[in-house]
């Protein structure tokens, strides 16, 4: 009978004694080499969702970041516009006698109607009232259409809605004019 250290030397017997012990090494390290991988793979998916969510959160901080900046480009278009909106009846007295005397003509009679209120979106803190003035006067044709283009190139909002020209029998050089406006009110809600 061969020794042991006879039959260990016999190539053969060393190839089956590698593979033998290839084997075990590997049915040993497979549940961990595969263990390993389900880690990682689970790491990889969780790694994706964040990204997704990274991504869909960079979306909407943009859209936010763009809303944001669309309000504020409307706000400050808003106040602005606040400036050209008239805040009292008196306000508007004191403009169309400005007028009235940059073009030498004297009103017979200034009368406001009933304000007409409107809403703004958007805006709890403020409304506008449209108020419809009637301004009586006496004029020629010149001096109306110098009112007319002042009206028309003042600061504030001030609406002509209607025009009525009426002759005068005893003069034939000046008319009765009637002028109806609409001049929107900037007013705060009473909190």
């Amino acid at each position: 009978m061969q020794s042991i250290n006879e039959i260990l030397n016999n190539p053969k017997v060393q190839k089956i004694i590698i593979i033998i012990v290839a084997a075990i090494l590997v049915a040993a390290y497979y549940p961990f080499a595969l263990s390993l991988w389900n880690k990682n793979k689970a790491i990889d998916e969780k790694i994706s969702l964040s990204l997704q969510q990274i991504n869909l959160g960079s979306h909407i901080n943009v859209n936010q970041q763009a809303t944001e900046e669309e309000f504020k480009k409307s706000q400050k278009q808003i106040l602005q516009l606040a400036d050209k909106f008239f805040i009292s009846a008196e306000e508007i007295f004191v403009v169309l006698n400005k007028i009235a005397a940059a073009t030498k003509i004297s009103f017979k009679n200034i009368e406001p109607f009933e304000r007409q209120k409107m809403e703004i979106p958007n805006r709890d803190d403020m409304y506008i009232d449209n108020l419809p003035v009637k301004v009586d006067i006496v004029c020629n044709y010149h001096q109306l259409i110098t009112l007319l283009d002042k009206i028309e190139k003042t600061d504030k909002f001030i609406s002509v809605e209607d025009i009525r020209i009426r002759g005068v029998p005893s003069n034939i050089w000046e008319h009765e004019v009637q002028i109806n406006l609409k001049v929107p009110l900037l007013v705060a809600n009473a909190k």
